[in-house]
């Protein structure tokens, strides 16, 4: 083997140590030009357990073509995000079908969900976390608008008045939706909120009151709209 090849294999081997230090890091602990020497501060600053735990912000994260998030979701820690919007949008993996958040946590705090899951059009069911605990939602402004395939929704443990606008806009496949802690009668901004939704579609909401609520601002066609007490009776 001569000495050009070993200096090629290594610097080979360089640039997939850093790619991969780097997927695992977050945007403050990036390897730019560092020699090789200095790499062991990067392993340092990886999060127990291996995984990326977005503290910073988390914009984009998973967004568009790739696979980070059937590699790495299971390591993430979402409790201490800034914000979510786009966090899953345009997601064109084949494989991926299903988000399942159930085993994390989310702050409390009011948080922007705008185009969380954004014309992920191979969505099939999204969970947001089962963490025994509310989390505010500021906006879901065009947070599932155009996920075609989207059938099962569960985002029971967001709450608040968060703006709604084409927030399910041609989910033409959903026919359950949980959103029993939104406080429907508070929410003011809500165009095209269920556009092409299935009248059909289970959605459940908190009482009589939010269900009332429902019916004024989106129609009173709903077949299948369900206070927690008729859904769970």
């Amino acid at each position: 083997m001569s000495i050009a090849s070993e200096i090629t294999r290594l610097q080979n081997a360089k640039a997939t140590l850093k790619t991969k230090l780097n997927a695992k890091n977050d945007q403050q602990h990036q390897i730019t030009n560092e020699t090789l020497d200095n790499y062991g501060t990067f392993v340092d600053s990886i999060p127990t357990g291996g995984g990326f735990a977005p503290t910073f912000i988390s914009f984009s994260r998973y967004s568009g073509t790739n696979t980070q998030i059937a590699n790495d979701i299971s390591g993430v820690d979402f409790s201490n995000i800034i914000g979510a919007n786009y966090m899953f949008s345009n997601i064109t993996t084949t494989s991926i079908t299903t988000i399942d958040l159930s085993a994390k946590s989310f702050p409390t705090t009011s948080l922007v969900y705008e185009y969380l899951c954004y014309s992920d059009n191979r969505l099939q069911r999204f969970v947001f976390c089962k963490d025994n605990q509310l989390h505010k939602a500021n906006m879901l402004n065009y947070a599932f608008r155009g996920c075609t395939a989207l059938t099962y929704c569960d985002l029971s443990t967001m709450s608040d008045k968060p703006s709604l606008n084409n927030a399910f806009q041609n989910c033409t496949a959903l026919n359950f939706l949980d959103i029993r802690n939104l406080n429907i009668s508070g929410i003011t901004s809500y165009s095209n909120a269920f556009a092409s939704v299935p009248s059909s579609c289970t959605i459940v909401v908190k009482d009589t009151t939010e269900k009332n609520a429902f019916q004024n601002k989106f129609g009173t066609s709903w077949t299948n709209l369900k206070t927690v007490a008729e859904y769970e009776q």
